[in-house]
């Protein structure tokens, strides 16, 4: 059995987030296919700035801006599977995880010369607001953009819950309150069992036909 290397990530700046519990239901809904090599990070925790699009990387291969960016991009790199989870900011993401997402897509680019390698990590998506239609899909589509953006590859769940991700209904901003909307809850855990299958299925196939392929889709082998 191949193994899986699965990165969550958790964009909301509070801690002990419902952004958190729902990446959890994912992940038991991962484990429920396979058990990951699993990394989980919380940006509430970590010190992200803004690109200052200075290309710097270019030269340095890594970005120059002292805080925890290198370390979380080594992690990246490396991962097979990716689970965003994120609460509804104005109809989008929080500003810290888009500044996440910026620095990681510019410094691939410098690093790489703009060759665009396949990452092809396999991608679900999460958000949360604090309505039932309080811009959902709109965060999960821009996270879905920025998988394919990467040349990644985003899966969803099962209709009818989820067309593009796992969305959910936490009202008043409370902590804890996501658990009262078991539908989400369940579409979480579908949603994680689908990304460990596509991972699953992806890489054992990449295996079998990597020496036909161009080398840009073995930056992980």
């Amino acid at each position: 059995m191949e193994q899986i290397k699965l990165l969550g990530i958790i964009g909301s700046p509070r801690s002990n987030s419902n952004s958190k519990i729902m990446l959890d239901e994912a992940i038991k809904g991962f484990k429920d296919v396979i058990k990951p090599d699993l990394t989980i990070i919380d940006i509430s925790n970590e010190k992200i700035n803004h690109c200052m699009a200075c290309n710097r990387c270019k030269e340095n291969k890594e970005c120059v801006l002292k805080d925890d960016f290198n370390n979380i991009f080594k992690i990246w790199i490396k991962a097979d599977a990716l689970l965003y989870s994120a609460p509804v900011y104005h109809s989008s993401i929080p500003s810290k995880l888009k500044a996440l997402i910026d620095r990681i897509g510019h410094v691939c680019f410098a690093i790489y010369n703009r060759k665009d390698p396949r990452f092809c990590k396999i991608g679900g998506v999460l958000a949360q607001g604090t309505s039932r239609y309080g811009g959902q899909e709109l965060a999960i589509q821009f996270l879905i953009n920025h998988l394919l953006i990467m040349n990644c590859i985003p899966v969803s769940g099962d209709t009818p819950e989820s067309y593009l991700g796992a969305p959910g209904k936490s009202p008043n901003w409370e902590k804890g309150s996501i658990m009262e909307d078991k539908i989400a809850l369940k579409t979480a855990r579908n949603l994680g069992q689908r990304v460990a299958e596509v991972a699953l299925i992806f890489k054992a196939g990449l295996k079998q036909v990597g020496e036909i392929l161009p080398k840009e889709y073995l930056i992980n082998l």
